[in-house]
C-alpha cells in the first residue's frame, strides 16, 4: 500500500510540473521581406504566414484621396472617405532591419506616406485567443512617425489609438503593444509625415495555458483521490480479515 501511495504522489507532482512548464507561452512572429522575398507583392492585400508556417496575417494597402488624411483627423477619427487599393512592397534593405519590413508600392522609397496606410486584419488571432500582439515600425527619421487606427470595417482605419513622433534625430524603431487588443479587427498603420515601415517581427503569444498554480490544484486532487483509493482498500482489508 505504501508503494501505490508513494506511486500516486510521484505521478502527481510529475503531471504538475509538466503543466507548469507547458504555461510557458510560445510567440509567433512574422517576417514580411528577406533578401529572397522583397519587391512589389503584386496586389493591394496579402496573407503572410508566421515563420512557422502556421499562423496567418492578413495586410492590405490603402491610399485615401480626401483632405481627411493621417495627419489631419477630425475628432480622433479617420474615415477616409475615397480610397483606392495600393500593391504592399515587401522592402528587403541587406543587413539594415530598421529600413526592411512591409510598405506601400510606388510611393517615396516605397514606404507608408501621409495618404497611405496598411491595414492588418487580426480577427481570427482575436478568436484563436492569442495575446500581446506587438508591432513594430521603422525607418522613423527625426520628424517621422505613426499613427495607428482601431476600426471594425475593412477599408477604413477609424479610431486613433496612438501615435508616435521621432524627435532625437536617429533612424529609430519604436515597438508597442496593440491598443485595446480585442476591441477591433482591424489595425491600421499610417504616417504623420514622412514615411515609415512595419518592420519585420509582428508578433503574438499563443493561447494561455493552465498556469502553475491550476496545474498544483489539479495535482492536488490527483494526490486526494489516490489517497482515498488507499483508504479504501486499507477499510476493505480489515473488514476481510
Amino acid at each position: 500500500m505504501r508503494n501505490f501511495r508513494n506511486m500516486i504522489v510521484m505521478s502527481a507532482v510529475a503531471l504538475g510540473s509538466t503543466l507548469a512548464m507547458g504555461a510557458q507561452a510560445k510567440s509567433f512572429s512574422w517576417v514580411f521581406a528577406t533578401s529572397t522575398n522583397n519587391g512589389n507583392v503584386g496586389s493591394a492585400s496579402h496573407t503572410y504566414f508566421d515563420t512557422t508556417n502556421t499562423l496567418p496575417l492578413s495586410a492590405h494597402g490603402y491610399t485615401a484621396h480626401n483632405s481627411d488624411t493621417g495627419n489631419n483627423v477630425v475628432s480622433g477619427v479617420w474615415n477616409t472617405g475615397s480610397v483606392t487599393d495600393s500593391n504592399l512592397y515587401d522592402k528587403y534593405s541587406g543587413g539594415n532591419p530598421g529600413e526592411t519590413g512591409l510598405g506601400i508600392n510606388g510611393t517615396l522609397q516605397n514606404e507608408i506616406g501621409v495618404t497611405n496606410f496598411i491595414q492588418f486584419d487580426v480577427a481570427n488571432l482575436i478568436s484563436g485567443k492569442y495575446t500581446n500582439l506587438t508591432f513594430n515600425i521603422s525607418s522613423i527619421q527625426q520628424g517621422e512617425g505613426y499613427n495607428v487606427w482601431g476600426s471594425n470595417t475593412a477599408g477604413t482605419p477609424g479610431s486613433l489609438l496612438k501615435t508616435f513622433t521621432d524627435s532625437t534625430g536617429a533612424n529609430v524603431t519604436d515597438s508597442f503593444l496593440a491598443p485595446l487588443y480585442g476591441n477591433y479587427n482591424y489595425y491600421s498603420i499610417g504616417a504623420t509625415s514622412g514615411n515609415v515601415l512595419v518592420q519585420n517581427g509582428v508578433s503574438v503569444d499563443a493561447p494561455a495555458v493552465p498556469e502553475a498554480s491550476t496545474s498544483a490544484g489539479f495535482s492536488g486532487l490527483l494526490v486526494i483521490g489516490g489517497l482515498s483509493m488507499v483508504r479504501r482498500r486499507r477499510v476493505a482489508a480489515k473488514k476481510l480479515a
